[in-house]
């Protein structure tokens, strides 16, 4: 048994005092409200019924669209990358923006796998160091300063 509170624009469900979920209120009439996240685990062990079930055919068009472009043959796949995010709290713009990168380098592969890595990836550039009494550094300069010097002639 669940516990529901009902507010103006939103439903808060409750389960031995702790809140599952909230959903935005819906006034029509005889409709329904499927979010797809309610049933991952559930399609998790029959992914086969993800592409005709209704919790997909109610998500956001975006979330179909990816679905129909890179993983209409591995359901299983999708219905893992679902509980990923959720489980690290990434929005799905996150994988959009991941597949944009990998649209960039590897147009033809673009896996679970790959996806899950760019998003754990911390967007940190490496600088190194440079010591300035590395000598390589020391030649690199003096060479920039000769060739800088011609070009100011």
């Amino acid at each position: 048994m669940v516990d529901v509170k009902v507010y103006p624009e939103t439903l808060h469900c409750y389960y031995e005092n702790r809140k599952v979920c909230y959903h935005e209120r819906q006034y029509s009439r005889h409709g329904w409200y499927i979010n797809l996240d309610h049933y991952l685990y559930t399609l998790k062990r029959k992914p086969g019924a993800l592409a005709g079930s209704q919790a997909l055919a109610s998500a956001p068009e975006k979330v179909k669209d990816i679905f129909n472009r890179y993983f209409e043959d591995t359901p299983k796949d999708f219905i893992e990358l679902l509980i990923f995010l959720k489980e690290h709290d990434f929005a799905f713009d996150k994988v959009i923006e991941v597949i944009d990168r990998l649209m960039k380098t590897s147009p033809h592969d673009i896996s679970l796998d790959k996806i899950k890595m760019l998003c754990m990836q911390k967007n940190e550039v490496y600088v190194p160091e440079l010591n300035n009494d590395d000598q390589i550094l020391q030649q690199s300069r003096a060479q920039l300063e000769e060739l800088s010097s011609l070009l100011n002639y």
